[in-house]
């Protein structure tokens, strides 16, 4: 499965400084994103899945804060029953980034069982 969405979560330094209420609207903002872009018929596997996600955006984040930023992405492909869980056990995880113009970001997620 691969969702495109037209949008760059903001990194994890950004989202730690955010008031609570500022990150829970930010964190159902990327739920209804991820559900806007779910194709209508999905399985919801209790396997093993594989996620790549590829941040495409003008600046790039450090590793950890890219993999901070993504967890609105994995809370909300939860969420929907995309993957079982976000523990190891059931979820591998890579981001990647790849560069690109500011009008021009998105977010790349996909998904396949391993």
């Amino acid at each position: 499965m691969r969702i495109v969405i037209q949008e760059v979560p903001p990194s994890l330094n950004k989202t730690q400084r955010m008031h609570w209420a500022a990150r829970e609207r930010m964190n159902n903002d990327w739920k209804w994103l991820v559900r806007s872009q779910m194709p209508e018929f999905v399985l919801h596997p209790f396997v093993k899945m594989h996620c790549r996600i590829t941040l495409a955006h003008s600046r790039a984040f450090d590793k950890d804060n890219a993999y901070g930023a993504c967890k609105p992405l994995i809370d909300a492909l939860r969420h929907w029953k995309l993957i079982f869980d976000d523990t190891p056990d059931y979820l591998d995880l890579t981001v990647e980034q790849v560069k690109s113009t500011r009008k021009q970001r998105h977010t790349i997620i996909e998904l396949e069982i391993t």
